[in-house]
């Protein structure tokens, strides 16, 4: 039996926020803008006086939508320094909206009718390859299965990715995600410029603190 899921509408999304407390007092839900992606609500919380005013001028900006996973109710919160869809991408790869994606285009299967030219032409634009000779090489690799990826010029991978989808290739966006450092006690000493420990908490009680005060 098919597991219902936890979120099926939008006002179930909006109910969700405010039950568990992703809206704070000077915020609310722009419940019209609400967008539906299958699997995920993109939900947009913004400030009150913008809500009310409906003034450009009174909208607080830096704040991105709000992601609800249907099936787990799991929220995501975002930036504004790319659109939805990238988000919403990022989070079906990787589960992580602070993923990234890296310039490389995976092509995983390529279509019968498949067309030189116009394989060629998407290639000349959106890769370093700008040359129509190199552009050609390039495509005719792919067409044989010698090569499978598109390595785009920046901020070209999502467009040239939903063009060899409609084209009907399979294709892939490569995500990476970001790994915080581990930073041990070594380490912060060092930044700080303190007598350098070696490594150990135990370290830091033989060293003078009055004396870095003078």
């Amino acid at each position: 039996m098919e597991t219902r899921p936890l979120i099926n509408t939008k006002q179930e999304a909006h109910q969700w926020l405010r039950d568990n407390g992703h809206i704070t007092y000077s915020y609310d839900i722009a419940e019209e803008a609400t967008e539906d992606f299958g699997d995920i609500f993109a939900v947009y919380i913004l400030n009150k006086k913008y809500l009310e005013s409906g003034d450009v001028n009174d909208m607080e900006v830096g704040s991105g939508p709000t992601l609800v996973e249907k099936a787990t109710g799991k929220v995501h919160h975002t930036g504004s320094a790319y659109d939805t869809d990238y988000y919403v991408e990022a989070l079906r790869a990787t589960g992580n909206t602070e993923s990234f994606l890296t310039s490389v285009v995976k092509i995983t299967f390529v279509p019968e009718n498949a067309d030189l030219r116009t394989l060629e032409q998407l290639i000349a634009l959106s890769t370093e390859h700008r040359d129509l000779l190199q552009a050609r090489q390039r495509a005719q690799a792919i067409l044989a299965g010698e090569v499978k990826s598109i390595d785009c010029l920046s901020y070209k991978e999502m467009s040239v990715y939903q063009t060899l989808k409609d084209l009907g290739y399979g294709a892939e966006l490569i995500w990476e995600t970001y790994e915080k450092p581990v930073i041990g006690v070594a380490d912060l000493l060092e930044e700080s410029g303190l007598p350098k420990a070696n490594g150990d908490i135990d370290d830091l009680v033989d060293i003078d603190w009055d004396s870095l005060e003078e």
